[in-house]
């Protein structure tokens, strides 16, 4: 498949201040809805921060579509968060967008950051140190 934007990349302020968060590579299932519809999709990251994440799903999205999204850590665990693309692009497995969290709560940010040190802790470790010098 050719590579087509279903929306314009985030500006560059936008982009720095969304890489505040260090984001870590998972494959984590994610099943959403757009907002005012029933029917469930599913999805699967690409990568996870606080601030959002990037789902590969067979179905393109728009810039203007919120959705609701259950993102699982675990088989046992997940989090509902609220989001909306911020880019759509396609890809060999179907759509790539790249979600941005609307009013995530500092209690979801945590659980995020706690799956992160399970599952990512020197990655997590080295985005918030990093040029620190090492002894």
């Amino acid at each position: 498949m050719t590579s087509q934007n279903h929306g314009a990349a985030a500006s560059s302020s936008s982009y720095s201040d969304l890489r505040y968060f260090p984001r870590w590579q998972v494959r984590n299932r994610i099943v959403y809805r757009l907002q005012g519809e029933t029917a469930l999709h599913e999805g699967r990251s690409h990568d996870l921060s606080c601030a959002g994440v990037s789902m590969i799903s067979r179905f393109p999205l728009s810039k203007d579509q919120k959705l609701k999204l259950r993102i699982y850590l675990f088989e046992d665990k997940s989090i509902e968060a609220d989001g909306q693309p911020v880019w759509v692009r396609e890809v060999d497995q179907g759509y790539m967008a790249g979600i941005a969290f609307c009013n995530m709560s500092t209690k979801i940010q945590n659980e995020i950051l706690q799956y992160a040190f399970e599952v990512k802790k020197s990655d997590v470790v080295n985005h918030w140190f990093e040029g620190w010098p090492q002894k």
